[in-house]
Formats: C-alpha cells, sequence, structure tokens
C-alpha cells in the first residue's frame, strides 16, 4: 500500500502507483497552473520595468539613431538601471538593452542611446 499527501490539497490518499503524486487530475491541474500563474506574476513585474525603461529611451531617442544623456536625467525620466533583458561585450564595452534599444556608459555619468532597429 502506498500512501501519499496530495502537495495541492494535502489529503492523504493511497496512490495505486509508486510515482502518483497527487490524489486526481483535477488536483494535478491546480496545483501546476498555480505554480504556472506565481511564474507569470513574478516575470510580469520585472517585465513591466524592462518595458517601462524601453519607452522611455525611445522617447528620448524620438527619431534619432542615437543620443547622449545623463545618468541624473535618465534617472529623473524614471529609467531604472537595475534591469535590462540583454547584455553584450563589445571591444571592452557594456551594451545593456530593454528590447531593441541599448544604452551604454560613454563618460563618467554620460550614456548613449542606440536605436538597433534604425540600423536595419
Amino acid at each position: 500500500m502506498n500512501v501519499q499527501i496530495d502537495p495541492h490539497t494535502e489529503e492523504v490518499f493511497v496512490a495505486p502507483g509508486s510515482n502518483q503524486k497527487f490524489a486526481n487530475r483535477y488536483n494535478q491541474v491546480a496545483y501546476n497552473n498555480e505554480l504556472a500563474k506565481e511564474r507569470r506574476d513574478y516575470l510580469n513585474k520585472i517585465d513591466t520595468i524592462i518595458h517601462r525603461n524601453w519607452e522611455i529611451l525611445l522617447g528620448l531617442l524620438d527619431d534619432q539613431i542615437t543620443t547622449i544623456k545623463s545618468k541624473e536625467y535618465l534617472k529623473g525620466c524614471g529609467y531604472d538601471f537595475m534591469y535590462f533583458n540583454n547584455l553584450r561585450e563589445i571591444e571592452g564595452h557594456y551594451y545593456f538593452a530593454s528590447y531593441d534599444v541599448e544604452i551604454r556608459e560613454v563618460a563618467k555619468k554620460k550614456y548613449e542611446l542606440i536605436n538597433l532597429m534604425s540600423y536595419e
């Protein structure tokens, strides 16, 4: 007799197989949906910040391919330097990207914004 505890309902049940972890299919689906929602909610918070950064950079670039702004100006616009979704290094320069817009430090507290879509 294989006694298990369902991770979703914490109900004790007799499992017919050694690998059965849930009392029924409904509990398994509900448990996995709950885990997936927690992951989605967590990632959504991060992606919201990255998206806001992207909108700020695009707004500052306007129709330009590149522009230079100070760190204080970017922070004043609401840019969060802790969040980005791509990082690359070219010839010792680090480029931090929010989707298709990159930012790199060109001088102390001066940053170059680069619209990658303009290069296509």
